[in-house]
């Protein structure tokens, strides 16, 4: 089963040559090793989009830190928060 889902899943260095923009749009292994797009703007804002689901994965405003990363670091209370 392993051998089917790694020959199913897509090539990230083909996706990437067919797909990218060099400093502007980056596909990579994201979390699992899964597929994600890198979004980058000049001005220094960003977002990673994993390419199962669509999932928004991280976003920068300018001069700021990962606005996503903060909210989804799991602390064994937050399932009281919740």
């Amino acid at each position: 089963m392993r051998a089917a889902a790694a020959a199913a899943a897509p090539d990230i260095a083909a996706l990437n040559n067919e797909f990218g923009i060099p400093d502007h749009v980056e596909v990579f292994a994201g979390l699992g090793g899964l597929p994600t797009v890198r979004l980058m703007h000049a001005c220094g804002a960003s977002a990673e989009v994993c390419l199962f689901g669509g999932c928004i994965t991280s976003f920068k405003q300018v001069g700021r830190t990962s606005e996503l990363n903060a909210m989804l670091s799991y602390t064994p209370t937050m399932h009281a928060i919740i």
